[in-house]
């Protein structure tokens, strides 16, 4: 058995809204449900937190997904304020993170956030102004960069407060010389702020309606393309930036038995890519805080930690 199977930690991925205010051109996502979380699902997931903490939970860690979860800030705080209720009571180590576009992430939300427990970002830029607002756009058609770059700018004002941001740059045929210069103006501006880090890789296609309208750094070259994100990795670098790596660990969150998906609607998962691959429904969440799940799918999803196949671990999604 693999070390990913363990009990003693618990991560959740909670999508409290299925919907965006953001139409990236790339964007998988189809937005067909426009509802946030009711009432009876939020119980369920404090329940959840709840019934596991008791239990003798070491660690738990809640990230945030959506849609966009800042859109649902309100059910974002109450679940969070529960958490870290129940962790302190039960001696549990909390920790949660968030992916967010970062249009709403204004200094005030920033700081409301961390005291609650939320202290890890992850918020995507396609270069600068010129080429992001092309790609990153509002559900209204018009650009986001402006507002983006506030909202970072602001946060690194917060000099006391703990946070870290994963600034996620999405590498192009079209939008390299950009980059360069959103790298400069982040030198500039965040004054080698080490909470601020970067994370420069090639834009994929997942799915989405424009998957092939979408200019891939691979499609020309693999050779080509590695060179382009080691050059612009070093650029980053040069200018004192912190970049990270993908992950100290090759094996998916959706093979990890510890992990769980809770949808808007309380339907259970693993992936948060395949949102509409029946094979991620996997069971769904009660209002008291149980779950009822179809252990053959769950299986499926962790089934390289039996048979210890990386490509199995890697994407259990594609592997066979």
């Amino acid at each position: 058995m693999h070390r990913f199977s363990g009990s003693n930690n618990f991560n959740l991925i909670i999508l409290p809204t299925e919907q965006c205010n953001f139409r990236c051109a790339y964007c998988y996502e189809d937005f067909t449900n426009a509802k946030r979380m009711d009432k009876e699902t939020v119980s369920g997931v404090k329940n959840l937190i709840t019934k596991r903490s008791v239990l003798g939970l070491d660690h738990l860690n809640i990230s945030w997904f959506g849609g966009e979860p800042l859109t649902a800030y309100a059910i974002v705080t109450d679940i969070m304020q529960h958490a870290k209720r129940t962790s302190e009571s039960n001696n549990v180590s909390l920790s949660s993170h968030m992916t967010t576009n970062g249009y709403l992430l204004t200094a005030d939300k920033l700081d409301a956030l961390i005291e609650n427990g939320v202290k890890s970002y992850q918020i995507s830029f396609d270069g600068y102004k010129d080429i992001h607002d092309k790609y990153r756009l509002r559900a209204d058609g018009k650009g986001t960069f402006d507002i983006l770059w506030k909202n970072i700018v602001n946060a690194h004002k917060l000099k006391d407060a703990d946070f870290d941001i994963t600034i996620r740059i999405h590498v192009n045929n079209h939008n390299i010389s950009s980059i360069k210069e959103l790298l400069r103006k982040a030198r500039d501006d965040l004054e080698e702020d080490n909470r601020f880090k970067f994370f420069i890789r090639p834009i994929s296609r997942l799915g989405g309606h424009n998957d092939n309208n979408i200019p891939i750094l691979a499609d020309n070259d693999r050779v080509y393309a590695s060179n382009i994100i080691s050059m612009l990795r070093e650029e980053a670098k040069s200018l004192g930036l912190v970049h990270i790596s993908t992950s100290e660990s090759n094996v998916c969150y959706a093979a990890k038995l510890d992990t769980l998906l809770i949808r808007q609607d309380g339907r259970l998962g693993k992936c948060t890519v395949a949102l509409y691959d029946d094979r991620n429904t996997v069971g769904r969440l009660l209002k008291d805080g149980t779950v009822d799940i179809d252990r053959d799918k769950v299986l499926w999803w962790s089934r390289g930690l039996f048979t210890e196949d990386n490509f199995q671990l890697t994407c259990p999604l594609i592997a066979k």
